[in-house]
């Protein structure tokens, strides 16, 4: 897992609306039909407290210097996902470290991750 995939998230208030943006996988269930992802976001200098800064952004694919927002987690059905250009890349074991660790500090915490 930790695949960075390009997803369609969809507006709560409105799901026809929808934003195109990376997303970090942490889990996949039956292949394409379902996957629990991390929103990441370009947005590095606002660092949420649950957000990490990606140290190996470039070599995830991405194209811009990004940050998992642990706190922003959704699950994923095929239909949100761009399959012509499904997959940018995957963490290095480095970054994806810090997201696991950034997960259990959170649990630890109590932090309720509401999906979105």
């Amino acid at each position: 897992m930790f695949e960075i995939w390009l997803v369609r998230f969809r507006f709560e208030e409105n799901p026809k609306k929808y934003t195109v943006c990376p997303a970090l996988v942490i889990q996949e269930r039956g292949g394409k039909a379902f996957a629990l992802m991390l929103r990441v976001t370009k947005d590095v200098k606002r660092q949420a407290e649950y957000d990490v800064i990606l140290d190996d952004w470039h070599e995830a694919g991405l194209r811009l210097p990004s940050a998992v927002r642990c706190d922003k987690m959704m699950a994923v059905d095929e239909s949100d996902v761009d399959w012509e250009e499904p997959k940018w890349g995957r963490l290095t074991p480095h970054d994806a470290m810090r997201v696991v660790e950034m997960l259990h500090h959170m649990h630890n915490d109590g932090v309720v991750v509401k999906p979105f």
